[in-house]
């Protein structure tokens, strides 16, 4: 199995304290083949006005695990399953029970459905998704995947947020016998080819 190269948490943040209460986490895990697993962290709702939980906190054993259509594919099936799992969107929910059938284990590219499938879930998550108060923070390592695919947000009405590698000390391990390396500061954010140059402000 892959290593985890970046993480998806889902919940909601308060007006005034930033932040995330995190309900569902998302891992990404990259390697031969790139798979999405879904984790409940806590019971109850989405959250409700102003993104607040407040429901206890209890280890819940809920994993769904997906492969998605295609590397290209990774950060957009991520905020699919976000529609589907968390957020059930009834018309999003019912489209998708009828194309994947297990709901648990879902394999995109094994399945007998083509773009305009997968392009009609997105239209509709874009339709729907800005009605729910709920925030999203993504935390991508140095070398994922998603790091080029994180302008895609720009297409969703939601709160989130970005957090991209800065400072890095790791191990060689090609012909270093595992020695510790340097302190290194980089502004790898530099790599989202395009991401500071435009804004979706609406006036």
């Amino acid at each position: 199995m892959g290593t985890i190269t970046a993480t998806m948490l889902i919940g909601g943040t308060h007006p005034y304290h930033g932040g995330i209460t995190p309900t569902h986490m998302i891992l990404f895990r990259e390697n031969d083949c790139p798979i999405l697993t879904l984790i409940q962290l806590r019971r109850g709702p989405i959250p409700s006005t102003f993104g607040i939980v407040v429901e206890k906190v209890d280890n819940v054993e809920y994993k769904v695990s997906w492969v998605p259509r295609s590397w290209n594919d990774v950060l957009e099936d991520a905020l699919l399953m976000v529609g589907i799992y968390i957020l059930r969107i009834p018309e999003l929910e019912y489209l998708a029970r009828k194309i994947f059938g297990n709901m648990a284990h879902v394999s995109i590219p094994d399945l007998k459905v083509g773009k305009d499938e997968i392009r009609k879930m997105r239209k509709i998550l874009k339709k729907h998704i800005g009605e729910h108060d709920i925030k999203i923070v993504l935390t991508v390592m140095l070398n994922s995947i998603l790091l080029r695919q994180i302008p895609i947000l720009r297409e969703y009405e939601v709160a989130f947020e970005v957090c991209v590698s800065r400072f890095q000390r790791l191990r060689g391990y090609w012909h270093r016998e595992g020695e510790l390396g340097g302190f290194i500061e980089e502004d790898y954010a530099r790599l989202i080819s395009g991401w500071t140059k435009k804004t979706t402000n609406k006036k």
